[in-house]
């Protein structure tokens, strides 16, 4: 049986111009259907899209090692990057099933567009993310310091891959490594790979409880802490979350640094 079907589609008017597909993983029978149908009908990321149909390794057979949600998500994401590579893509989108687009996208994609122009290598691009700790690009510092727009930030640790652009050099990294030593993909990318964000979340997602959620890896107590901490923002119901999550993660080195000093003046006088 096969456990994947890719159902095209087609648009002309794509709101980025250099990705060249975009993948929406979607799990069969999850009841998210609707809502990929809906925000497709809104939102035409790319002039070509893919639903990425997977029955999941409890009604098709896998490889013996996916016997949980993560894994058989990791794997749906491996799928992704051989149909890209074999249709000879260059930038694609892949998408999660509870993708929510916001209409800033429309204003940021062009600039997006100009980073992924201007850079090429090994990285992947977050359109939205939960992140605590962000840094600017060196661009970004630069155009502010001249007035300009800086959208792009360095994305150091944060959660959420619903929504992220992946070049074709960090697809061919990744499907180099030892595919069944990658776990939990939000994990493995956060340590392994370069990542860049845009200043502003251009696609959500909620965190309610579900399946996968119930398996993300647990080590020093993180995933549990984390649950706690997006039921206490509401975002298992509301995307208001977000807004503090970026705040933050722009502003805790400065903070920590003003503390330093602060202290280091107090010690010495």
């Amino acid at each position: 049986m096969n456990c994947y079907k890719f159902y095209p589609m087609r648009f002309t008017d794509g709101i980025f111009n250099e990705i060249d597909a975009t993948y929406v993983i979607h799990l069969e029978g999850n009841g998210r259907l609707n809502k990929i149908k809906e925000q497709l009908t809104r939102y035409h990321p790319t002039n070509q899209v893919y639903i990425l149909f997977n029955k999941g390794y409890k009604k098709c057979k896998k490889s013996p090692n996916i016997t949980i949600p993560p894994l058989d998500l990791v794997d749906a994401f491996l799928t992704c990057f051989k149909h890209a590579n074999n249709q000879n893509y260059k930038n694609i989108l892949i998408l999660e099933d509870d993708f929510m687009f916001s209409d800033a996208v429309f204003q940021g994609a062009p600039n997006i567009d100009q980073f992924l122009r201007d850079n090429k290598g090994p990285y992947v691009y977050h359109l939205g993310i939960v992140p605590y700790l962000q840094t600017p690009t060196k661009a970004t510092i630069k155009n502010k310091i001249t007035g300009k727009d800086g959208n792009t930030w360095n994305a150091l640790v944060s959660t959420g891959m619903h929504a992220c652009i992946y070049t074709p050099e960090i697809r061919t990294q990744i499907l180099s490594e030892d595919q069944q030593k990658i776990t939990d993909w939000d994990l493995f990318l956060n340590i392994n790979a370069t990542r860049y964000a845009y200043e502003e979340p251009l696609c959500f997602q909620l965190f309610p409880a579900t399946e996968n959620s119930k398996h993300w890896d647990n080590t020093f107590g993180i995933s549990e802490f984390l649950k706690w901490l997006f039921n206490l923002f509401g975002m298992d119901e509301s995307i208001q979350g977000y807004t503090f999550f970026y705040l933050f993660s722009k502003c805790i080195i400065p903070i920590i640094l003003i503390l330093i000093f602060l202290i280091a003046i107090f010690l010495v006088f």
